[in-house]
């Protein structure tokens, strides 16, 4: 698996030297210390097995809350409690009846502002082609 750190160290300084202006000084924070998580940047310890003498050098992490190294466990922690909490074979609350027709107008005009691409991407309307924002092509008339 592809760990965030690497992607980060791999195209972090690429992508800072290009949008860096525009980012907020808590993003470039987080990305440096999930950068440093783990790495001799940040220092260790070493430890040794009281029985058989191995010893082994742990990096210290960031404990970045953004960290996905640093947050897994309270992560998984927070899923099986929130999977308790909910009841059992209904994953979320119905809504009430009477306010489906907002909720369906709220979706429709969303879908008209964001566009979802693959099930994976949300990307503004206009930016990307095919969009039914975008302004119809011009057409020659037919000869003939």
């Amino acid at each position: 698996m592809v760990e965030l750190a690497k992607i980060f160290r791999r195209y972090g300084p690429a992508y800072r030297a290009r949008f860096g202006p525009h980012m907020l000084p808590s993003h470039h924070e987080a990305m440096r210390a999930i950068e440093q998580c783990r790495t001799p940047a940040l220092g260790g310890q070493v430890y040794e097995c009281p029985d058989c003498g191995e010893s082994r050098y742990l990096y210290h992490s960031c404990r970045n809350r953004h960290c996905p190294k640093c947050q897994n466990g309270n992560a998984q922690e927070w899923l099986a409690a929130l999977g308790r909490a909910l009841p059992a074979g209904r994953q979320w609350p119905q809504r009430p009846k009477y306010l489906a027709p907002y909720i369906f107008r709220v979706a429709i005009s969303s879908r008209r502002i964001l566009r979802v691409e693959d099930g994976r991407t949300v990307t503004p309307a206009g930016e990307s082609p095919g969009v039914a924002c975008d302004p119809p092509q011009s057409r020659s008339p037919r000869a003939g």
